[in-house]
């Protein structure tokens, strides 16, 4: 594990932000803000010493290795506070505590996702905000069989809590390799079988459905440059009449431009959720 890092202007954070968007996954970036108002870092984790380099070609900064001991936790981590969603589903990113918390919290769904550089465990704006809506979303299906897609599924962690909040099937989609072996491994970890969530490495802009299959629920927690590029021709077709659209990855200096291109797709926007300087949204697709 290799990482690039840079420190920017607190006013140019966004812009960079974006930038990197276009040539690294979301869950790769971080941005590390300093409590004295001073410039923050942006670091971004990568696999190979390569692909840092090849980051610094085009962006200048700095690469350093990542050993593993610098950033695996301890088995003798004292335990933290497990993310909750809506009273119905735990996170946790330590799997020792998995069973304990299902032990007791027979009321409720747990679902550990390991901590890994590259993706996240919930505690992140954006998939926090996704987790929530896609609860109010399965909370309206209830009666329902309902099938869900994610859409740059990173650790899987999306997909995984809808099968929990009880979609009867699940299909998650990501251009990484990595992030496909990370998601399934995820699956295998929390008992959720291989056939009823799926996942699979597709190159989101060229993706080609082999049928013309929908889907009622779609989540897609990328940055806004690919959500307006994936839109009309990959998100919109997706989702079937009287579905639900769930979005972010979203700075509140581009959610304009997002809601613009979600409007001029057909959607309805539904609710809107904020967290510092993320955003995300829940829209709906008419029937018909």
């Amino acid at each position: 594990m290799h990482v690039w890092k840079k420190r920017v202007p607190l006013d140019a954070v966004d812009g960079w932000t974006e930038r990197l968007g276009a040539l690294v996954e979301p869950g790769r970036i971080v941005l590390l803000e300093r409590p004295d108002g001073r410039s923050p870092r942006l670091e971004v984790y990568v696999e190979t010493e390569a692909e840092a380099r090849a980051l610094q070609r085009r962006c200048n900064g700095q690469v350093s290795e990542v050993r593993p001991e610098s950033w695996q936790p301890a088995p003798t981590t004292a335990p933290g506070k497990p993310l909750s969603i809506g009273g119905r589903l735990l996170v946790t990113s330590r799997e020792h505590e998995l069973e304990p918390l299902r032990r007791a919290h027979p009321d409720k769904q747990v679902l550990c996702v390991p901590a890994a550089m590259a993706f996240g465990t919930g505690e992140h704006a954006t998939t926090s905000m996704c987790l929530r809506l896609l609860l109010d979303v399965a909370r309206k299906r209830r009666a329902e069989d309902w099938e869900l897609l994610d859409l740059g599924m990173g650790s899987g962690i999306l997909a995984l809590a809808g099968k929990m909040f009880g979609a009867h099937q699940v299909l998650g989609l990501d251009n990484d390799p990595h992030a496909v072996r990370t998601a399934k491994e995820n699956a295998s970890l929390n008992g959720l079988a291989s056939r009823q969530v799926r996942f699979a490495r597709v190159e989101l802009p060229d993706w080609r459905r082999k049928t013309n299959q929908v889907w009622p629920v779609v989540t897609a927690n990328l940055f806004s440059e690919l959500l307006i590029q994936l839109m009309p021709k990959i998100i919109e077709p997706v989702v079937a009449p009287g579905g639900d659209l769930i979005l972010s990855g979203v700075l509140g200096t581009q959610a304009q431009a997002v809601v613009s291109a979600v409007k001029c797709a057909g959607f309805r926007l539904v609710t809107t959720k904020s967290r510092g300087r993320w955003r995300a949204f829940q829209c709906s697709k008419p029937e018909g």
